[in-house]
Parts: C-alpha cells; structure tokens; sequence
C-alpha cells in the first residue's frame, strides 16, 4: 500500500518533499511589456451554457510538459476563476486568500487571488467579453483571465492578466494588460499576489507581494510592490481608498527559481541622528553578502545603500535627511545567486515597516517638541488651541495645523497658522459649527529647521442649535401663551424661533432675537389642546445659521381644565394614540404609552392604555390625564385597574399627581407597583385630598426594566369621595358589580353565576375568608370595620379584586 501510494504522488508530480522553499525564488519586475492575448486554446470559465463565472474551479489539466516548481515537476494544474492556479489538488470554489490558505494543494500561483467574477442575477450584464481559457504552446503553458473583476465592483472593473509557466526554465510570468482603475463601491476583498509552496510557511515557502496607500494619497501603483510581510499581505485596489494605485498595462512579475531564502528576520534600527541610521538583521541561511536600499516615505523608487554589497548583517545610512520618515529593504546575495528583497521592517524590526511611521524617522535639527496641547473659548465658528511651551524655546515661534481629518501633517504640509516666538496660543476662525477638528503643533527653530510635529489634539466646535430647557420634548399641557427657554450658545449673537401649526410652518412666530437672550414669551395666544411645531437656531456675526436646520420640536397646549367626575376607559380612541386632552412623554429610551387592544387578562376586544416592552431599553414613559379642577380640603378617590401579562415578566408602575403634566410636576406619589407579576387584573381605589385649589394632573408611570411584556392600565375614574361612598362602586366595563360600598354586613354581586370562589383579605394581605360556593350575598357581618379586598375567581380563570369597606 505505501508503494501504491508513493508511485501515485510521484505520478502526479507531487512528491514526498514538494514544492519547497519557494521563498528562495528570485523576484523581478519589469514594466513596458507587450500583452498578447490568447484566442485559442480551451475556454474554462463560464463553462458549458453558462454566459457568466463565479466560484468556479477546474478539473485538473495536464500539461504537455512537466513545469518545475520547488524542485519538483508537476504535470497537472487546477485553475480558478478568483485569479489564481493551485498545484497536486483542486482548490475550495470560495477561497479567495491564495497564499495563506492552503487546503489539499501543494501549491499556488497567484495573479489576482480574491473574490472574483459575475452574477448570473444581475438583470444588465457589464459590457465585455468575461472569460478564463488556457492554452499550452508546447514551451510554455499560460492561462488567461479576460475581462475579470472583483465581485463587489463587477460592474465597472475590466481586468485583463495571465499566468505563464516557462517549461524550460520553471519561470513563472504574471503579465497584466489593459486593466480599468479600481471600482469605487468599498470591498473587503483585497487580492494577494505571489506564489506558494505545500506549506504557508512565509519564512521559507511564500514570496507575497504588497502595495498599499502608504502614505495616504500614494501615487505608487502596481508596479512599485514590495515585497510582502506576511503570507496574507495583499494588493490594494480600491477606488474607495485610492485610485492612483492601479495596475499599469504591461506590467510583468517574474519568480524565476532560486536557492537563497531572503532575509526574513531584522531587529531594531539603532544609532538614528538627524541624518542617518543603522540599520540590523538576521541572516538566513547560505547568505554571504547584502544589498542594501531605503527611500523616503514619500517616494516610490529605491536607492542603493552606498556600502553596496554589505557584508555584515548590519548597515550604516548616513546622508539622510532631517525629520524624515524612511522605509529599508535588504536582498540577501550568495554569490551570484540573488535572493527577493525583504520585506520593510519597523523600527523594532519585529513588525511591517510599509506603514506610515516607516523603518525610522531621522532626528530634528530643531529638538524642541510641543506638548500640552489644549483647546478653549470654542464658539460655533471659533476656537482657541493652546499648547505647552518647549523646554527649548524656538527662536522663530511655533507652526501649527487643523483638520476636520484625523490624518497626522507630514514635513511636507503647509502649516495653517504661525506664531511668534514665545507664544503658545493661536486663535482659530472659519471654522464650521458642531464640526470635531484635529490640530497640531510644532517648533520652527530658525525658519529652515522645524520641529516634529506634536501628538494631535481635538476639540467640537459649538452647534448653532441651542439646548432647548422648556417646553419640554413633546411636552403636553403647556400654557396658551407659553414660554420658550434654552441655554445661551457661546459666541451667539442672536437667535431665530420658528413656531407653527404644521411641520415646518412659522405662521405662529417667526421671530430674530439679538443678544445674549435665552427665553421668549410668545405674544400670540395659542389654541387650547393644539399641537405646535418649533425650531430654534443661532447665529454669530459670521455665520448666519446651522447648514441643517436645528431639529424640530412639537408641544400640546393644555385644554380647558375640566371638573369630576372625570372618567376614562379608552374605549374610543384610535390604536397607537392617546385619548383627546391627555398627553404622554418618553423619558428614557424605550418605548411611549399607547393605547391598544387590551392582552391578556384584559379582553382583547376592548381598548387599555399599554407598555409595550422594549427588548433593550427599560421603561421610563409617563402617561398624563388632563388637568382637573380640585377644591383644596376636598377628599378625592382616584380608581382604575392594572396588570401585567402573565407570571414570568414583572412589570413596575407608579401613580402621582401634581400640577403640570410632566415629571417635575408629579409631586404627590398615590401609589407605586414595583413588581407586578400575577397576570391578575387589579383593581384599585385611592382617596387623597389636596392642600390647594387648582387644576392638577394625575400620571401613570412605566417604569420597568427592559425586555418584559406589557403593562396596562385601564378604567380610569376621579370623583370626590363624597359622591363614590353613596353610590356603588361600578365597573365602567360591566364587569361585576359589588354592592353596598361601604357595607354593614352585607354584600351583594350582581352576577353570582360568574363566580366560583370568593376570598375575602384586609389591607395587610392576610387571608380572612374564603367562600367556596357563594351565593349573589356575602355575610360578612363578623368582620371588624376596616378596609377588606374581595376578589372574585370567575369561572372561566379570570379574577376580579374589589376594595370594599366595613362599617
């Protein structure tokens, strides 16, 4: 058996040690190259009748020829539609990540390894003839990806390259022709570019390349890759991050095979002054001699280090300018044999240097450094920044830069300001309101030498939409003739308030207040039990007003204050709205008091005031009556029924009064529910009595924690006591009634063909009595005087709780 399968691999091409040390290939590139398309050979992709590709892979082709890649021939190969060709297996159809994914192959060529291809769904078709064929001359075998694209930009990207295996010479050619700029619709699917062994080994068995939009705004395009720094470096192409990095038509990489493994390991840069730095590394194994290049970070070429061929492992730059970031690169030699640069180290040496600090950044000749920075006196258009002075005082003052970016001011960029020598404060205008900036600081020692630039600082500029105090948000009983409050903006030199009967509208008011105002008093009595609609904005001597309007807030005239009894069952208002001359507000995040069909164990045909719960955000919403004549001294019962739905989610209620319909008006607490959990529906009756005579507000609070169920209130009814203790207590619903209230001795129900239990508990909770068979009157002539809770269990599960009085 392990013969069997050792003269399969062999027959493969694969080998027992396969394609190894691919790192060890040599890399060149050349630009300038003629593209020639292929027209012959055989059409892979879309296959059969289809008229598009994506996902797709290839049964395995053989070659005419065995291709030597890591020592070994191979014979066959597998080609994918996402840009790239494997060795000794088929890859997955969705690997998108070439070089460092390596599955069942023993090897990959990648040109433009990612998600790729086109949607069969789409109802227009991109323009272009979308294909992937191959075709082997006999000296070489090369496959073809005509018309390509990245998925997400399949509708603009037109991309032409191919794959040349050199039989002779085991050369691998990546050749691009015509390809369109980078699609602009922002993709994660950034293509990898180089080869693979049978490992993702990037110390020996990978050669990646790597460009990026380093630093921003790069006009380094494909021709300019390095190498990369780990086996999943990538390719930027991406219109949404930079267009310039594009791939220019004959472009051409070159692995050609090779012995020497390039320098894979650096440590820290050392010795850095003002104009030069040293620069050190490992060296891998059968290195005899190095060649040495850096560049600026700025530039796209390379320059040879001096000291060329080093033959240490470590170099000396000298020559380099001041205050400037740099990148290096170091090419192992052994002999005439040239390994691929490596790839460009931090200043550690332990990280990818091709990132915007680069290798190391030479020293100032200006020292002096900026710290402390500071910001102050903002306005909507204006700021003060502020910054420490340097221990090193700069004989020519400081430079500093804004920017709503947060990208860092390179030696290269325009200062937007100066200052003297000695100080340290700048003073900003023209800024935009609400708007974050970013600044910086640095020394200008003599007019030449400048100073590093500081850590960035940042700072809000003030939004020209004032902080309205009151009304409050969609605020209900406000007066007729109310007063609008805010708080000053800094800077403001005026304000304009925008009120009106629809969205938008000014036909109530449309008022410019100059100075440092913060309250207006419209002089137009409004209508009773109206919505309004305002605006508030500032604005400062430069700048008019915000560019988005300030955000339109609405409040509720009160109505006419009305007399007891007052009685509310929510029977005819519309779902999902509130009953006419009532009012609710949300004070926290979850969700606003409605009224809606009841829930269980409210009849679903009839209308409650509901809570729905909110799955992150617990409950903070008031629900407000309309304003109520009291008489001072008068003895008041407010009643009405709650409950929750079920016995899993608890729910939390309070009752108040006051007088205003909002939260600061809610002084007087009736009662408060924090756990409701029962399902039951409850019935209660509350008697209080005003200090003094006016109109007052009566709130349901809905306070419980996120994620319950619902909560309702119902049956609302405030009448003096006077006028409830002669009179029965009544069910505005019909359900039944319980009768005298108060009572003697006996008590009578209206409707004893409901009920299968009656039990009987004082006001501490305590059981007292339990009627299992009651008839239509309840002796209950042995109870002491007191207050007693009677609650009926009905036949049908529901039950029914009355508060009743002894005499």
């Amino acid at each position: 058996m392990k013969k069997l399968l050792l003269t399969s691999l062999i027959s493969l091409g694969i080998g027992v040690s396969a394609q190894t040390n691919i790192a060890g290939y040599s890399f060149n590139k050349t630009t300038g190259v003629t593209y020639t398309p292929i027209t012959g050979g055989t059409k892979v992709f879309p296959s059969g009748s289809n008229t598009t590709y994506d996902d797709e892979v290839s049964s395995a082709i053989t070659l005419t020829s065995p291709f030597t890649f890591g020592g070994v021939a191979v014979n066959t190969v597998y080609i994918s539609s996402n840009g790239f060709i494997t060795f000794g297996a088929a890859p997955s159809t969705t690997s998108y990540t070439p070089l460092s994914t390596l599955g069942s192959t023993v090897g990959a060529i990648s040109a433009f390894g990612q998600d790729g291809g086109f949607s069969s769904s789409d109802t227009t078709q991109p323009p272009g003839n979308h294909e992937v064929r191959y075709q082997d001359f006999g000296t070489e075998f090369v496959v073809q990806w005509q018309d390509h694209a990245n998925y997400d930009n399949r509708a603009t990207e037109r991309l032409n390259f191919q794959i040349h295996l050199n039989y002779a010479t085991g050369a691998i050619n990546i050749v691009y022709g015509d390809c369109t700029d980078p699609g602009t619709v922002s993709t994660t699917k950034v293509p990898q570019v180089g080869i693979r062994g049978n490992s993702t080994s990037y110390s020996t068995n990978v050669s990646p390349l790597m460009i990026g939009n380093v630093p921003a705004g790069t006009t380094c395009d494909w021709s300019k890759a390095v190498t990369g720094n780990s086996n999943s470096s990538n390719m930027l192409f991406s219109g949404s991050t930079n267009v310039n990095v594009k791939i220019p038509s004959g472009l051409q990489y070159t692995w050609t095979p090779g012995t020497q493994l390039p320098v894979r390991t650096f440590a820290a840069t050392t010795a850095i002054t003002n104009s030069g730095a040293t620069i050190n590394w490992t060296a891998p194994t059968g290195a005899t001699a190095y060649n040495v290049q850096y560049r600026d970070s700025g530039s796209c070429d390379w320059t040879n280090f001096s000291g060329n061929p080093v033959s240490g492992t470590t170099a000396s730059i000298t020559g380099l300018t001041q205050n400037t970031t740099y990148q290096v690169q170091v090419q192992a030699l052994n002999g005439t044999t040239q390994a691929t640069y490596s790839h460009i180290p931090n200043l550690a040496g332990t990280g990818n240097g091709y990132v915007t600090a680069g290798s190391f950044i030479t020293l100032a000749n200006c020292t002096s450094t900026v710290t402390g920075l500071t910001s102050s006196a903002l306005t909507p258009d204006t700021g003060t920044i502020n910054w420490t002075a340097s221990t090193t005082p700069p004989t020519n003052g400081y430079e500093y830069y804004y920017s709503t970016s947060s990208t860092a001011p390179t030696n290269a960029t325009t200062p937007s300001g100066v200052t003297a020598a000695a100080v340290v404060t700048a003073n900003l205008s023209g800024l935009l309101p609400g708007t974050q900036y970013y600044y910086w600081v640095r020394a200008n020692c003599n007019g030449t030498d400048k100073g590093v630039w500081s850590s960035s600082a940042n700072f809000t500029t003030l939004s020209l939409c004032p902080t309205v105090t009151s009304p409050g948000t969609a605020e209900g009983g406000v007066s007729t003739t109310p007063t609008i409050t805010w708080t000053a903006v800094n800077g403001a030199t005026g304000y304009t308030l925008k009120v009106g009967t629809t969205s938008g509208a000014s036909d109530v008011a449309n008022v410019t207040l100059g100075g440092a105002v913060t309250s207006y008093t419209l002089t137009t009595t409004l209508a009773n039990s109206t919505t309004y609609y305002y605006s508030l904005s500032a604005n400062t001597s430069t700048t008019a007003g915000p560019v988005t309007p300030c955000s339109e807030r609405t409040f509720t005239t009160a109505c006419p204050a009305t007399n007891v009894p007052y009685v509310l069952d929510f029977e005819n208002v519309p779902a999902s709205s509130l009953p006419g001359c009532s009012s609710a507000i949300n004070v926290g995040t979850g969700n606003i008091w409605t009224t809606e069909a009841g829930y269980a164990p409210f009849n679903s045909s009839g209308k409650v005031l509901r809570y729905k719960w909110n799955s992150s955000s617990a409950a903070n919403t008031w629900f407000f009556t309309q304003g109520i004549n009291l008489t001072a001294g008068s003895s008041y019962t407010i009643s009405y029924k709650y409950a929750n739905s079920g016995t899993t989610y608890a729910e939390k209620l309070k009752v108040a009064y006051g007088t205003s319909s909002n939260v600061a008006g809610m002084t007087n607490v009736l009662a408060d529910y924090p756990n409701i959990n029962d399902g039951v529906i409850h019935s209660e009756s509350l008697t209080f009595t005003p200090t003094t005579t006016g109109v007052y507000y009566f709130g349901f609070q809905a306070y419980s924690i996120a994620d319950r169920f619902y909560l309702m209130v119902d049956d609302i009814n405030i009448d003096l006591t006077s006028n409830l203790a002669t009179s029965e207590v009544k069910d505005i619903k019909n359900n039944i009634k319980v009768y005298p209230n108060p009572f003697s001795s006996d008590l009578n129900i209206s409707d004893i063909s409901k009920v299968k239990s009656v039990s009987v508990s004082d006001v501490a909770g305590r059981l007292v009595k339990t009627i299992t068979n009651p008839t239509s009157v309840l002796q209950l002539g042995e109870l002491k005087s007191g207050m007693y809770m009677v609650t009926l269990e009905m036949k049908d599960g529901s039950k029914q709780t009355i508060k009743t009085i002894k005499k």
